[in-house]
């Protein structure tokens, strides 16, 4: 999964844009770039390598620059090459960009509207910046974004710099995650809170099919048919999001260590004065489920074969477990009373999001459990439960597991009312 950063303020956005890629390492990546605006030369200049972000740090010089984008790439199209990773930049140099995300139609684009181009990438992503800079021939820099927008189909978190704006940096979002924070006069973008703790007091989530333009003056975001939207931003939680390494001599055994700290969390959030405290609508809607299907990918989805036998043997309630890839094209017949639980680490799991799309809507009936509040799923659900796990840096998930079991045991022991969770766990 790539992960993208943007900076524009006061402060050093080589530090900044480095230090966010670094916290996002955890996602996976094989290759990684950054594009900063040089004030002696007066233009962004780009590096790239193949390997770690340690590594591009060190091809970087100690030149200071108060604007940039950074990236780390999981190759998908294309190999993991220098061509390939990004920044990508425009054919005249006009533009440069960094694409988290799948650009379904790029083909049919580069056919449609750069036949006498030769892309020089693999990637689906170098369509969308040459495609702006096609159309900034005859269209302001903005209205070749937007346009450029109207066309492209797929999943994008995409920033984009303008040599001739050089404190202006353009974000594009849909379906990937993409999150703005702010601290005084510092804005960052990132595809993961965590990129953003150590710089944002405050962020918000931009949602899907929404375009913004950052500035020194601030920042405006638009929808599709760009009617202006109003961002509403929450503080910044740094109490549970530690990723530092401490004294551990890895990730893994640091998050092992942890679990008792998780459950002793979600005992503080869902069980205060031992008693058990989760929200009305979701235990009513739990108790008035004639069936609950839960719907999980990889380890969630063994998180929820556990939860089946709390549901069914606690609740009384039949419960059916599902691998989120076959539900999204293969979904049972559904009773009218069913309810629908997402178990989700990141809340951003592409095969439960298709899921949605065959799960009744307008009715209070999705509930996601996730590690992630802010993320995509936890929005697009009726309802979510936070497991407060914290960041999981490392591959293998343990407290993540252990968190999502303890908080699908404390739902299942509100809606029956028939063990002491609280003293179990």
């Amino acid at each position: 999964m790539c992960g993208v950063v943007g900076y524009i303020g006061k402060g050093n956005a080589k530090k900044v844009i480095l230090n966010g890629l670094k916290n996002m390492e955890y996602r996976g990546y094989d290759s990684a770039g950054i594009g900063l605006y040089n004030v002696v030369s007066g233009r962004y200049e780009h590096t790239k390598c193949i390997g770690d972000v340690s590594s591009l740090e060190k091809r970087l010089d100690d030149s200071t620059s108060h604007c940039g984008i950074g990236h780390t790439r999981w190759a998908t199209h294309g190999r993991p090459t220098l061509s390939n990773a990004h920044p990508h930049i425009s054919k005249a140099g006009r533009f440069m960009m960094v694409h988290n995300g799948v650009i379904e139609n790029h083909r049919r684009l580069k056919q449609t509207y750069l036949t006498d181009f030769t892309l020089t990438s693999e990637t689906d992503s170098e369509v969308i910046v040459q495609l702006i800079e096609q159309f900034s021939a005859t269209e302001d820099a903005e209205q070749a974004i937007v346009k450029t927008l109207s066309l492209i189909e797929g999943s994008y978190a995409i920033l984009i710099v303008d040599q001739e704006t050089p404190n202006r940096i353009y974000a594009l979002k849909n379906k990937s995650p993409l999150l703005i924070g702010r601290k005084d006069e510092d804005i960052i973008l990132a595809s993961d809170l965590l990129a953003m703790t150590e710089v944002a007091q405050r962020f918000a989530v931009l949602e899907d099919g929404t375009f913004a333009v950052i500035d020194t003056d601030g920042i405006r975001v638009y929808d599709r048919a760009h009617n202006a939207v109003t961002l509403e931003y929450e503080a910044v939680d740094v109490e549970n999001w530690d990723a530092s390494l401490g004294q551990e001599p890895h990730y893994m055994l640091k998050e092992i260590k942890e679990q008792p700290l998780v459950i002793r969390r979600q005992l503080d959030k869902y069980a205060p004065e031992t008693t058990l405290d989760l929200p009305v609508d979701v235990i009513r809607m739990l108790r008035g489920a004639d069936r609950i299907h839960l719907l999980g990918a990889g380890t969630s989805m063994h998180a929820g074969l556990i939860a089946k036998g709390f549901f069914e043997n606690l609740c009384g309630i039949p419960t059916e477990v599902h691998i989120a890839s076959e539900f999204a094209y293969h979904p049972p017949v559904i009773s009218e009373k069913a309810v629908f639980i997402l178990i989700s680490q990141s809340g951003e799991t592409a095969d439960l999001r298709a899921c949605l799309k065959a799960l009744p809507r307008n009715e209070n009936r999705i509930l996601t459990i996730t590690n992630v509040k802010t993320s995509t799923l936890a929005r697009e659900g009726d309802t979510v439960l936070d497991i407060l796990a914290g960041p999981e840096v490392s591959v293998a998930s343990t407290k993540a597991y252990t968190a999502q079991i303890s908080m699908l045991a404390l739902l299942a022991a509100a809606v029956s009312g028939r063990f002491d969770a609280y003293r179990e766990l």
